[in-house]
């Protein structure tokens, strides 16, 4: 697993951009489920458990849920693949690109930064000079391509091409650095969970992972997956921000404390979050303490997943949120601890090994 995290975190995928991360990801499905595509919003989607194309109930539309009989359930796994970055708007005639971000970005992050596009060019963030600096705001940055013109800027990027941090994954000890954890990390998991599932002749469900696309700016591939699959339970695997730094955030989630089970988080507007159904909790925490997996409860104050928009399609979604703590979200060094890695994939396949029919129907209650 840890070298699919390198492979993964070194990648350029920005939302709306993750041809690269949907590549690699197909090459270490291979062999692991029936059946692998991707849709129309760029989303990666993998198959197991005797889906095949043409059978009753295997398409990504209409399939009626089935957690009322005593075959398996339908269960979505979902891990989004692109990244926060910047997408040129502007080349000035000295060529230098003014940006917008793609997902949630500081300039205070960005600046003084290096940024890989995705034709492979290197950019440099500065920013326009400031009497004070504390007036900074993402209007004031640019970034330096090393041209001298607006033409020769031009040859080496496009207006509309997207960039992501420049950085590779440092080991140290436990914890891994790099940029992009946020979320291959729950990629590189997913694909773990599948590798041992694979092994599980008896576990009867259907399972679609779902490698999301654009969740960055609105969990948009986790609707659309959600929508075409009709899971009867989904997992969704992303971080959660630790509350262990000096004057951090006021959580109780830390850094190798074990896999973190979402019970809340909030986005303001139309998403709103999500809330864990107590029985989801119940279910999920007591697969954890029967085989002796390390978890925390967290409550996030801000901030979302892709079960934000999951749990809300049909007639809505029974849905868990397991996440590995991490700090530095959305910088070019974010930091996670394997051990927590290890946990929440621990815990993954233990919540789809205890998961039946009855156990769907006591979440219920």
């Amino acid at each position: 697993m840890l070298e699919l995290i390198g492979e993964l975190t070194e990648l350029t995928g920005v939302s709306g951009q993750e041809g690269q991360v949907r590549m690699a990801l197909r090459r270490h499905l291979e062999g692991l489920v029936d059946r692998v595509f991707s849709d129309p919003l760029g989303n990666l989607l993998a198959y197991r458990a005797g889906i095949r194309p043409g059978s009753a109930g295997s398409g990504p539309a209409g399939a009626g849920s089935r957690a009322g009989t005593g075959a398996g359930l339908k269960v979505l796994l979902a891990a989004h693949m692109d990244e926060v970055g910047v997408i040129a708007r502007k080349v000035d005639e000295r060529g230098f690109v003014r940006f917008s971000t793609l997902g949630s970005l500081t300039p205070q992050v960005l600046l003084g930064q290096r940024v890989r596009f995705t034709s492979g060019t290197i950019g440099v963030v500065s920013c326009e000079r400031l009497e004070d600096m504390g007036q900074l705001t993402l209007r004031h940055l640019y970034v330096d391509v090393g041209a001298a013109t607006r033409e020769e800027a031009l040859a080496r990027i496009s207006i509309g091409e997207t960039a992501s941090f420049c950085s590779i994954l440092v080991r140290r000890d436990h914890q891994l650095v790099a940029k992009a954890l946020d979320d291959r990390v729950g990629c590189a998991i997913v694909v773990e969970c599948l590798r041992r599932l694979a092994s599980r002749e008896g576990l009867a469900h259907e399972i679609c992972a779902a490698f999301t696309a654009q969740e960055e700016v609105g969990v948009r591939g986790a609707r659309v997956a959600a929508q075409g699959w009709q899971p009867d339970f989904a997992v969704v695997v992303d971080v959660t921000p630790a509350g262990d730094t000096p004057k951090g955030l006021e959580y109780e989630v830390t850094l190798g404390g074990g896999a973190a089970v979402k019970l809340m988080d909030n986005i303001p507007g139309a998403l709103g979050g999500f809330l864990a159904p107590p029985g989801v909790t119940r279910f999920v925490q007591a697969a954890a303490d029967r085989r002796g997996i390390r978890w925390q409860p967290e409550v996030l104050e801000r901030g979302s997943t892709d079960a934000a928009a999951i749990h809300l399609v049909g007639p809505g979604v029974l849905t868990a949120v397991i996440s590995v703590p991490i700090r530095y979200s959305h910088t070019p060094h974010e930091v996670v601890d394997m051990r927590d890695v290890e946990a929440v994939a621990a815990l993954v396949v233990a919540v789809l090994e205890d998961l039946d029919a009855a156990s769907w129907q006591r979440m219920l209650e």
